[in-house]
């Protein structure tokens, strides 16, 4: 038998040539790509520009790609290799910085979360989703009505639970909360554990395999996906959420015995009682409270007379000015010191933001042809409006309108005088400079733009701002005056207090005599020296207290009596 071979060869016709050429499709594909990677690592990029910039070189040219005075030193702050002065010389608060001791402390609490939230969940999920009891759905849109309950209706109570249990001061207390399960992870979980086929089960089931083995070695390995992707959420919102359970509880592996915080701060703290009065301690008899400015000492007490806190620093605000701007207007450094406001006309003080606010076409908004709608250098700069207490924005305005204070009670307060028709006069007026075009509008800058910035840009004459940034403005590219807030009404130029106060914790540690080491730092016998180990210092906006003056009683350990 003769096999025969029929060899076909094919020949193909299509131009090579062609192929190669890139469709319309195929090149806006790309174009996509491009502009969605673009926009996925400019953030991470501005990020490390912005580390590997100084303070004064980002206020100096904010717009430049590129680091400005490229160093390091943002890094040799956080793993502690900075001295507290190098800190403060770089704009910093000279806190204390315990960087592994606070990674250690993120990383178990994150790790327990995750894992304990993440196997528990599933077992609930699992439960509702494939096995058969009374009421489950019944249960289940109970789990779903929880997600509608906001988490800061349940910080207090799992405090107080934490605190029942004897947990506080542990790391497991902080995971406590939120280690077994969350109606989320449930939801998100159980749909997966729908679509997983039943026979499956069955087959397992008749082989022998009971309920558990079935979830263990047959459902959470078919369920990698979902449980890596829940993982992943669950970690990094344990990492986030731990700060806020630290400063509400003081739940920390190593909390401090004594620590600075801000006075916003204060009144949690005292609600949670975690504090030890001051006055109490065999110390606070070496304490010379007449050194204090007056009423400082008092917003550190708590509603029951007691002294919860004792000042460490304090801040007060005024207005920082280009000096530069300033002489072609006419304005010289005692006219800019001697400024007066009111609601009705504005005073001295809108006169002179009239002189130095600036269209695009260098005409003044008190000349001819000015132009409010495209403004080249705004009077006074604003971040943002100031939320509930303006303090670097209308504080030194309604302060100066009266009498008026933020609450019926210099402290603690039950009730906002927000409803008092010369804060509101006040308010229509202070805002009211927008629409004139000499305070810029929402928009204007970014949220992340603010006054120092703005002023070291050229973009605006002046701004009110606080002590702490006495370093900051100092840096930038720019003559930078400093003048007192404008008198208003009252007669007075008004700034609030707020600040740093040292405190004492009520823990178990700390409920027998502190040692002297600790009295001497946080009842002031050193206040020039660093905080002993284990202390913090954060800095946060104020709570909202009493108003006072720029002067100051004779020995106060602070700020001059007069800015200048």
């Amino acid at each position: 038998m003769t096999t025969a071979c029929v060899t076909t060869t094919i020949t193909r016709t299509s131009d090579s040539k062609a192929r190669r050429r890139p469709s319309v499709g195929r090149v806006l594909a790309w174009i996509i790509m491009i502009a969605i990677l673009i926009t996925t690592v400019l953030p991470l990029y501005w990020v490390l520009r912005t580390a590997l910039s100084s303070n004064a070189g980002i206020s100096s040219d904010p717009a430049s790609v590129l680091p400005v005075d490229v160093n390091v030193r943002g890094f040799e702050r956080v793993f502690g290799m900075q001295t507290t002065q190098e800190a403060l010389d770089d704009g910093g608060s000279g806190a204390a910085i315990n960087f592994w001791l606070y990674l250690r402390n993120s990383v178990v609490v994150a790790t327990l979360v995750t894992v304990g939230q993440v196997f528990f969940s599933a077992m609930a999920a699992y439960s509702f989703a494939r096995l058969r009891w009374k009421g489950r759905d019944l249960i289940f849109g109970v789990f779903l009505g929880v997600l509608m309950v906001p988490q800061i209706f349940t910080l207090l109570p799992n405090f107080v639970l934490v605190k029942q249990l004897h947990l506080v001061d542990s790391l497991l207390g902080v995971a406590l909360p939120t280690m077994f399960m969350t109606p989320f992870a449930v939801f998100f979980l159980k749909q997966f554990f729908m679509n997983i086929p039943r026979e499956l089960e069955e087959a397992a089931l008749l082989d022998g395999a009971s309920k558990v083995r079935v979830f263990l070695q047959l459902i959470l390995p078919m369920a990698k996906a979902p449980i890596t992707t829940l993982g992943i959420i669950t970690y990094i919102t344990a990492w986030n959420d731990y700060w806020t359970k630290l400063t509400a509880g003081f739940i920390a592996g190593t909390g401090p015995d004594a620590f600075a915080d801000h006075i916003q701060k204060f009144a949690q703290l005292v609600d949670l009682d975690v504090l030890l009065p001051l006055e109490e301690q065999a110390a606070w008899v070496d304490v010379d409270v007449s050194a204090f400015q007056e009423g400082l000492l008092e917003l550190w007490k708590g509603e029951d007379g007691h002294q919860y806190g004792c000042p460490k620093d304090w801040d007060i605000e005024a207005i920082f000015y280009n000096k530069d701007m300033a002489p072609s207007t006419g304005l010289s450094q005692e006219d800019m010191a001697g400024l007066e406001w009111n609601p009705d006309d504005g005073g001295t003080f809108e006169k002179a933001l009239a002189r130095l606010t600036v269209d695009v076409n260098g005409v003044r908004s008190d000349e001819p042809g000015f132009n409010p709608e495209r403004i080249a250098i705004y009077g006074i700069g604003i971040q943002n409006s100031g939320d509930a207490d303006g303090q670097t924005q209308w504080s030194p305005f309604t302060a100066s309108t009266g009498d008026w204070y933020y609450t019926d009670k210099e402290t603690w307060g039950t009730h906002y005088r927000y409803d008092d028709p010369g804060f509101q006069s006040t308010m229509d007026w202070y805002f009211g400079l927008v629409d004139k075009g000499f305070m810029n509008p929402n928009g204007a800058f970014s949220d992340a733009t603010s006054t120092d910035i703005q002023m070291g840009s050229g973009k605006v004459a002046m701004a009110v701002h606080g002590a702490w940034m006495f370093t900051t403005f100092a840096k930038l590219d720019v003559n930078v005056g400093i003048v007192p807030t404008p008198v208003g009404l009252n007669g007075t130029s008004q700034s609030l207090y707020n600040g740093l106060g040292t405190r004492l914790s009520s823990s178990r540690r700390t409920s027998r005599e502190p040692p002297s080491g600790w009295h001497s730092w946080a009842l002031g016998r050193r206040r020039t020296s660093s905080p002993p180990t284990g202390s913090s210092s954060p800095r946060s906006p104020l709570r909202p207290v009493r108003p006072s003056r720029f002067s100051r009683r004779p020995g106060c350990p602070t700020l001059p009596s007069r800015i200048t």
